[in-house]
Protein backbone atom coordinates (compact mmCIF):
# COMPACT_ATOMS: atom_id res chain seq x y z
CA UNK A 1 0.00 0.00 0.00
CA UNK A 2 1.00 3.41 -0.86
CA UNK A 3 0.76 5.77 1.50
CA UNK A 4 1.47 9.74 1.11
CA UNK A 5 1.08 12.43 4.33
CA UNK A 6 0.55 16.02 4.55
CA UNK A 7 1.92 17.37 7.68
CA UNK A 8 3.16 20.99 8.65
CA UNK A 9 4.47 19.88 11.89
CA UNK A 10 8.08 18.84 11.67
CA UNK A 11 7.81 16.63 14.89
CA UNK A 12 4.59 15.02 13.91
CA UNK A 13 5.50 14.17 10.64
CA UNK A 14 8.86 12.64 11.67
CA UNK A 15 6.77 10.62 13.61
CA UNK A 16 4.22 9.17 11.24
CA UNK A 17 7.61 8.37 8.52
CA UNK A 18 8.76 6.32 11.81
CA UNK A 19 5.54 4.93 12.23
CA UNK A 20 4.62 4.55 8.86
CA UNK A 21 8.20 3.05 8.08
CA UNK A 22 8.07 -0.12 10.27
CA UNK A 23 4.98 -1.57 8.68
CA UNK A 24 5.83 -4.38 6.21
CA UNK A 25 3.56 -3.71 3.35
CA UNK A 26 3.05 0.20 3.68
CA UNK A 27 5.45 1.96 1.39
CA UNK A 28 5.62 5.52 1.87
CA UNK A 29 6.24 7.53 -1.29
CA UNK A 30 5.75 10.95 -0.57
CA UNK A 31 4.63 13.80 1.87
CA UNK A 32 4.43 17.60 1.84
CA UNK A 33 4.46 20.21 5.07
CA UNK A 34 1.87 22.02 2.42
CA UNK A 35 -1.28 21.78 0.03
CA UNK A 36 0.28 23.30 -2.53
CA UNK A 37 3.33 21.02 -2.61
CA UNK A 38 0.81 17.74 -1.93
CA UNK A 39 -1.99 19.35 -5.05
CA UNK A 40 1.75 19.04 -7.34
CA UNK A 41 3.29 15.30 -6.15
CA UNK A 42 -0.45 13.40 -5.41
CA UNK A 43 -1.23 12.76 -8.91
CA UNK A 44 1.93 11.84 -10.01
CA UNK A 45 2.64 9.46 -7.00
CA UNK A 46 -0.94 7.77 -6.87
CA UNK A 47 -1.29 7.25 -3.17
CA UNK A 48 -3.47 4.24 -2.03
CA UNK A 49 -3.72 6.22 1.34
CA UNK A 50 -3.54 9.95 2.04
CA UNK A 51 -2.73 10.70 5.65
CA UNK A 52 -3.51 14.32 6.08
CA UNK A 53 -3.05 17.28 9.02
CA UNK A 54 -6.94 19.74 7.99
CA UNK A 55 -5.42 22.57 8.87
CA UNK A 56 -2.03 23.49 7.58
CA UNK A 57 -0.46 26.79 7.65
CA UNK A 58 -1.31 27.26 3.75
CA UNK A 59 -4.16 25.94 3.20
CA UNK A 60 -7.33 23.60 4.11
CA UNK A 61 -6.35 20.23 3.37
CA UNK A 62 -9.64 19.46 2.27
CA UNK A 63 -8.72 22.17 -0.86
CA UNK A 64 -6.52 19.87 -2.74
CA UNK A 65 -9.50 17.99 -4.81
CA UNK A 66 -11.12 21.73 -4.68
CA UNK A 67 -7.72 22.91 -6.69
CA UNK A 68 -7.85 19.91 -9.34
CA UNK A 69 -6.43 16.82 -7.24
CA UNK A 70 -9.27 13.87 -7.26
CA UNK A 71 -8.91 10.48 -6.41
CA UNK A 72 -8.11 8.16 -9.33
CA UNK A 73 -10.00 4.75 -10.00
Amino acid sequence: MKVYIVEDEANILKDLIHLIQKIPFVQLVGYSDSVQKAKTEIPQLEPDLLLADIKLKDNDVFKIQTLGVAPHH
